[in-house]
């Protein structure tokens, strides 16, 4: 008879030799679990382990358009005593990509009826096809109340800087520009110029 899965033991973490660590300079919120489906392979254990022993003080999570690593990943970081960042992220169908952390309950709320919505209808209205998520720029403005929003910048910078001003008119949560290394050698200089962008939006 196959194994069935569900009957396994699941790993956890045991509370036993965690130690709140002192506040860090850098916190990484942009990690993908393995519920980010060709996208993310590690489990909530690893990733609060591993964060812990870094010594960071807590752990953001972002799945691609879904809610469902945030479980796993609430409990494992609890238990490696980090504070634990709840959001996930969004792509849009126009191609602009966000961090989205509600801020409360309610927001919560609204940010899963936004991704319910994407999975259950395309942009037309009609039945969405199983694994797809079609969110458009205005669902997501209808939605973000109470939604701190981080824009994910592109590679290309000339139109993302074109396009800004657009996106912060129309989300009033987007307070935040995403800065990540790329090792092309220019990453000073775009680190810079993302930080510029930011101040004059």
């Amino acid at each position: 008879m196959p194994e069935i899965d569900n009957q396994r033991p699941r790993r956890t973490l045991t509370e036993e030799g965690f130690t709140p660590n002192p506040r860090a300079p850098f916190v990484e919120l942009g990690v993908t679990s393995c519920f980010s489906f060709l996208r993310g392979a590690s489990d909530a254990v690893d990733l609060a382990a591993t964060a812990a022993a870094q010594g960071h003080d807590a752990i953001g999570i972002a799945d691609l358009n879904t809610m469902a690593g945030v479980v796993r990943l609430h409990c494992e970081a609890l238990k490696a005593a980090l504070r634990p960042v709840i959001g996930c992220r969004l792509q849009l169908v126009s191609g602009e990509a966000f961090l989205a952390y509600p801020r409360d309950r309610a927001a919560y709320g609204r940010l899963c009826q936004l991704l319910s919505k994407g999975k259950m209808q395309d942009v037309n209205g009609d039945w969405q096809a199983k694994g797809v998520c079609d969110i458009t720029l205005d669902d997501l403005a209808a939605y973000a109340e109470g939604v701190q929003l981080i824009v994910l910048p592109p590679a290309d910078l000339d139109p993302f800087a074109k396009d800004l001003r657009r996106l912060t008119r129309a989300l009033p949560t987007l307070r935040h520009i995403a800065a990540s290394y790329l090792y092309r050698g220019d990453d000073r200089a775009r680190i810079n110029r993302l930080d510029g962008l930011a101040r004059q939006n």
